[in-house]
């Protein structure tokens, strides 16, 4: 559909007839469903070039930016390995859509509102309800990150985790022991969200994912998606979701268009402004957060779903304007500041033919793979290596063992051992690596999305391995030093997750 509209555009560009036969016509009905030329909306196509050729030149981790403005698609890019229809990891901006789904249930009267009590709905656990202040926990304070489960981030991570690992996770969750007064401080808390996934499925009888495809998705047209799930079955409402950005754009405008979709009210207009404004000011004094929705204060009346790895989720209500962000760690003032500098009128620019058709070859131009790289000489002793499996010390990441196959000069497998209880990945997963420098895309993830990987010998004895998790958040550089009986291994993620992780691993025999 993509190239077709593009092949559209571009016909459009070259007839010079009329001023009409130079847009692609676009029904005041229709929504989301094609580009039209961002002059039409007041934007300068050269700002967006610049962006696209500021990203490329810089090689940031970007994978993907869309723009709308004003419900029309200005720029829907995405950067090789990445491509439209590949799902994406959007981390905690899953946050800002249980938001959405709470919202739903108490537009519907399954929650009165979200000044009820927590306690109310957990009467099988109301022994752990053990002080005053947790029997004042109120949805309200889970919407805000004023729980007072969490002490800060870092704390917030640590339970999570263990959370994640936990048989029953709503115990688990409420058997925390509050380190503040709900509703006193701001307090980053995955942990608090999931609880408000388990509301919803006690008041529904539905997991969140179940309510979320009759109340939102299916209305919005959204059906290629994935949610997680936590070991007591709940949906994991903290994040761990996976979205195409065109459909998260759907729920940006969603918020834009205060809840209203082609006529009908989804989410009511009242939520969608509690959401967005300041319900808790940060300890910084700079941000804001409303229910599950960060605020700036940069901007006048912007706020956004935030994820790791800087994945965003931006609705610009002044200019009229959504923005997806998707990548593997990346600044997204960085890319943002473009878009803001080209938006130059509230109603239309001058037609740029030019710049058109230069920006629909950009698009194109990002989508490709670099040429493969001609090598003249092999640097490496692949047959000194090929076959040999290496077994990790033990560590928290969750490595077992590897080995590498080398299977032509173009292609090279790895071989990874998986021991990951958190996230239920075990056994072997095997990763293709291009030698020519070209990535080989493939499957082989949790979830079956899309990742891409290649390597390269830096010595006789040390490969360097590229492997890009995108659809995951995840870029790891990886160098392998082999030595006679061992090896090290030393894997930095470029997302920004961490420390290097430095293993040592010891030949076994098979």
């Amino acid at each position: 559909m993509k190239i077709i509209l593009q092949i559209l555009l571009i016909i459009s560009l070259f007839r010079c007839n009329s001023a009409s036969q130079n847009k692609v016509q676009i029904s005041e009905n229709d929504l989301l469903l094609a580009f039209v030329e961002p002059e039409s909306q007041g934007v300068n196509s050269e700002r967006l070039i610049e962006l696209l050729d500021f990203v490329k030149k810089e090689k940031i981790n970007l994978n993907s930016v869309v723009i709308a403005r004003n419900g029309k698609i200005l720029l829907d890019a995405h950067f090789y390995p990445n491509k439209k229809e590949y799902l994406h990891d959007v981390a905690s901006v899953t946050k800002s859509i249980t938001s959405a789904l709470v919202g739903i249930a108490i537009d519907k009267g399954y929650i009165k509102n979200e000044n009820q009590k927590v306690s109310n709905f957990f009467p099988e656990h109301n022994n752990l309800f053990d002080s005053e202040s947790k029997k004042e926990l109120t949805i309200k304070h889970l919407l805000t990150m004023s729980s007072g489960i969490c002490r800060n981030f870092g704390d917030g991570e640590r339970q999570l985790e263990e959370m994640r690992l936990a048989k029953k996770s709503i115990q688990y969750i409420l058997s925390q022991e509050l380190v503040s007064k709900p509703g006193s401080e701001f307090a980053y808390c995955s942990c608090a969200t999931q609880l408000l996934s388990a509301i919803i499925q006690k008041v529904t009888q539905k997991t969140m994912e179940e309510f979320g495809k009759e109340t939102l998705f299916k209305q919005l047209g959204i059906t290629d998606f994935i949610l997680s799930s936590d070991k007591s079955g709940i949906t994991n409402g903290w994040g761990d979701s996976y979205w195409l950005s065109s459909d998260l754009m759907k729920i940006g405008q969603l918020y834009l268009q205060n809840g209203n979709w082609n006529g009908q009210q989804i989410i009511s207009k009242k939520w969608i402004q509690k959401s967005s404004i300041e319900q808790i000011r940060l300890q910084n004094g700079e941000e804001s957060y409303g229910y599950k929705w960060w605020i700036p204060n940069e901007l006048e009346g912007l706020y956004e779903g935030r994820g790791r790895g800087n994945q965003r989720l931006v609705v610009y209500p002044k200019e009229n304007l959504v923005v997806v962000m998707t990548g593997t760690g990346f600044d997204p003032g960085s890319i943002g500041g473009y878009i803001i500098n080209a938006i130059e009128s509230k109603t239309s620019l001058p037609e740029n033919l030019l710049a058109n058709k230069m920006l629909v070859e950009k698009l194109n131009e990002i989508l490709k793979p670099p040429a493969s790289e001609e090598i003249e000489k092999e640097t490496g002793s692949p047959d000194k290596i090929d076959g040999r499996v290496f077994k990790f010390e033990q560590n928290s990441f969750g490595l077992t063992h590897f080995n590498l196959s080398f299977l032509n000069s173009k292609r090279t497998e790895l071989t990874l051992g998986l021991n990951i209880s958190r996230s239920e990945e075990y056994g072997d997963r095997i990763i293709p690596l291009g030698m020519n420098g070209q990535y080989i895309i493939s499957n082989n993830t949790r979830f079956n999305t899309p990742m891409a990987a290649k390597a390269s010998w830096l010595s006789e004895n040390e490969m360097e391995i590229d492997y890009n998790d995108f659809s995951s958040n995840h870029k790891y550089s990886i160098r392998i030093k082999f030595n006679e009986s061992t090896a090290e291994w030393e894997m930095f993620d470029e997302a920004g997750f961490g420390e290097t992780l430095r293993l040592k691993a010891k030949e076994v025999n098979q």
